[in-house]
């Protein structure tokens, strides 16, 4: 469950495409990043879910 304290809504979070690790909010608050050891590290805005792979 997501909180926006701006609009004071909440909505489910993004499902993600497998079990992730730590979860973390971009310093904005625009983004929302998880490490995945298959996909690498998971970025998700309002443009969709895209990822980066590991080195």
């Amino acid at each position: 469950m997501l909180w926006d304290p701006a609009t004071q809504v909440s909505s489910l979070a993004p499902e993600p495409p497998e079990t992730v690790g730590r979860m973390e909010w971009s310093p904005d608050g625009q983004k929302l990043y998880a490490a995945s050891q298959k996909h690498g590290v998971l970025c998700w805005s309002a443009d969709g879910l895209r990822h980066f792979d590991l080195p």
